[in-house]
C-alpha cells in the first residue's frame, strides 16, 4: 500500500495569518513548502519521532515553549539565566 502525503505551500504571511489552522493540518500530517517571495525557503512538517523527541535538547525544547507562551513574562536574558540553573 503506497501513503499519499500531501504538501500545500503557504506563503510566509499566510502561515502567520492562518498559523492555528496550519498547527491542525500539521497535526493531520499535512506538508507545507514555504514560499517567501515568490522563492520556496523551507519544507515544514511533522516530526518523525512524534511521541518523543529525544533528537531535540531538552533547554531547546523549554526555551521554545516559553517563548512560545508570550514575551510578557521573561526577557531573554531572564529566560537563559533560569535555563542555566542546574
Amino acid at each position: 500500500m503506497i501513503k499519499k502525503t500531501i504538501m500545500l505551500a503557504v506563503s510566509t504571511k499566510q502561515l502567520r495569518n492562518n498559523f492555528p489552522k496550519i498547527v491542525e493540518q500539521l497535526k493531520q500530517g499535512v506538508k507545507f513548502l514555504l514560499i517567501h517571495k515568490s522563492v520556496p525557503i523551507a519544507e515544514i512538517k511533522r516530526p518523525e519521532i512524534v511521541q518523543s523527541f529525544s533528537e531535540a535538547a531538552e533547554e531547546d525544547i523549554e526555551k521554545s515553549a516559553l517563548l512560545d507562551i508570550s514575551k510578557d513574562f521573561l526577557s531573554s536574558k531572564e529566560l537563559n539565566y533560569y535555563l542555566s540553573l542546574k
